[in-house]
């Protein structure tokens, strides 16, 4: 009876190895065979139209002066008017913004309210939502957002860390991530979303991921999304309890707002293609992974209890103290660790929906 059921613990670790890497290969096989579609012009993007870059800002006031010098440098690349607003939630971010072209001191009201406070403000052509803590590349990026613009209403960029220990995972994110321009896309981020103002909805109160609301709310109204991989972002590492505390919020926010509109997203092939993207990873994949987990654990107990137990918690070790070298087990012990933020963040979200509200987080100035 103990030989079977350690044979049937060996066959669960098996397979769900085999179903977490499929899940991880899936958005590749589907990359690679498909085919650029053709794009007509969404409308023609005209030399003369205005930019604005709006940054919502919270305790950014170590930062966000050098992220309007970059801005402003690079924004000598776009062909028409351009300008750099600031909607500042706190007196000494609002203090160290005076080199933007506008600042909108408010109160701290969360990412949503200051952004619909400046984009209904604005009364550029396009605006450009980005962090204060991200740096936009190439310098040359206003060039090539006035190209995609030819094709796109919506343009969001890739985004990276800076010499961060998620070196492998932000490398996977660019292998699975759309190829091409041309690609319809619902995986932005909100690093750098480009858009026509005239086109944009109010993010509504409390809403964690602003990026896909606003993907979904411009593919709902049949409007084009893209994801350009020649325009980037980087952004400072941050305390690892900080990242930490920032992808739980993410993972959470996941949970209570992209899986309720999970069946709409299987209609549309933007809404497919995200879902082998990032719901298929953050459900079946993390499943598979813990299963796979407690297969080896239960294999042969209670010495495999232990290798199993003692290997993930080595590697949230690692990742907590940002070993690097050698590089190979860095990389697998960060990829092992970050499935530990999926569960936690569904236990967020539960919390969330049974008591209305957010757990508390205390942003740590930047």
């Amino acid at each position: 009876m103990t030989h079977q059921l350690n044979r049937s613990a060996a066959r669960v670790a098996c397979g769900g190895a085999i179903v977490f890497l499929s899940v991880l290969a899936a958005p590749l096989l589907v990359k690679r065979t498909s085919v650029p579609p053709r794009s007509a012009p969404t409308e023609s993007s005209e030399s003369n139209l205005s930019l604005e870059v709006i940054i919502p800002a919270y305790l950014e006031h170590g930062v966000i002066g050098e992220s309007i010098q970059s801005l402003k440098r690079q924004l000598e690349h776009w062909p028409g008017p351009c300008s750099v607003t600031i909607a500042a939630s706190d007196d000494k971010t609002a203090q160290a913004s005076i080199a933007a072209d506008q600042i909108y001191h408010l109160r701290p009201a969360g990412k949503p309210a200051a952004i619909d406070h400046a984009v209904e403000r604005s009364d550029a052509d396009i605006v450009v939502l980005t962090d204060a803590n991200c740096i936009v590349h190439p310098d040359n990026w206003p060039e090539l957002l006035h190209s995609a613009l030819e094709h796109a209403d919506l343009v969001s960029g890739r985004k990276s860390e800076l010499k961060g220990r998620e070196e492998g995972y932000w490398k996977y994110e660019q292998l699975v991530g759309p190829g091409h321009a041309s690609h319809p896309s619902l995986a932005v981020v909100g690093e750098f979303l480009a858009m026509r103002r005239r086109l944009f909805e109010p993010v509504p109160p409390r809403t964690q991921l602003d990026d896909f609301w606003l993907a979904r709310s411009f593919l709902a109204r049949g409007h084009r999304v893209v994801v350009d991989p020649q325009i980037s972002t980087t952004e400072r590492p941050e305390p690892i309890r900080e990242q930490l505390e920032r992808r739980i919020r993410i993972a959470s926010g996941f949970y209570s707002e992209v899986m309720p509109h999970l069946f709409g997203l299987v209609r549309t092939p933007e809404g497919r293609a995200y879902i082998l993207h990032k719901p298929l990873r953050m459900t079946v994949g993390v499943g598979a992974f813990w299963a796979s987990v407690c297969g080896v654990a239960l294999s042969k107990p209670p010495l495999s209890v232990g290798i199993a137990l003692g290997s993930v918690i080595s590697c949230m070790g690692m990742y907590m103290k940002g070993v690097s070298r050698p590089r190979v087990v860095s990389m697998l012990a960060t990829g092992v660790a970050l499935q530990t933020i999926p569960p936690a963040g569904l236990w967020r979200a539960v919390q969330r929906l049974r008591n209305g509200r957010q757990p508390g987080w205390k942003k740590v100035p930047r």
